[in-house]
């Protein structure tokens, strides 16, 4: 059996954080460990910059904004999450059934006390459906 440190050695390694790995471009990382969690769209870019090699903040930018290699999203647990656009179309699928069971109900809510338009009856959370996922 693996001692704590050992552990916490091993897990820093995969995430990149040690080991010497370190990767050219924001996709490199991203890809390599799957996702970067962060609570904003700075710390998601900290996130990946400390894991790579040289990687400038207008790099990341136009890997979001003009290759389009990663994107952004509230994937799982609805904090933001990074990940390789190649993977967000599954992933949406994977989540999004529970995703949107777990915040329809808060969706509506929000939805219906900031636009009177829409809860005032032509409109409402008792009358729309959700798409069923496919």
């Amino acid at each position: 059996m693996l001692d704590h440190e050992s552990v916490l050695r091993l897990r820093a390694c995969a995430q990149a954080l040690t080991g010497g790995a370190r990767e050219d471009s924001a996709e490199a990382v991203v890809r390599r460990v799957f996702a970067i969690q962060a609570q904003d769209a700075t710390a998601a870019d900290l996130g990946i910059r400390v894991r790579g090699r040289d990687i400038t903040a207008q790099a990341i930018r136009t890997a979001y904004e003009k290759k389009r290699s990663i994107v952004r999203g509230w994937y799982m647990r609805g904090t933001l999450h990074t990940i390789p656009s190649d993977d967000a179309r599954w992933v949406l699928r994977l989540l999004s059934p529970r995703i949107l069971a777990a915040t329809s109900s808060w969706a509506w809510t929000m939805i219906c006390a900031s636009a009177p338009t829409i809860s005032s009856g032509a409109f409402s959370p008792r009358t729309a459906r959700l798409p069923e996922p496919s």
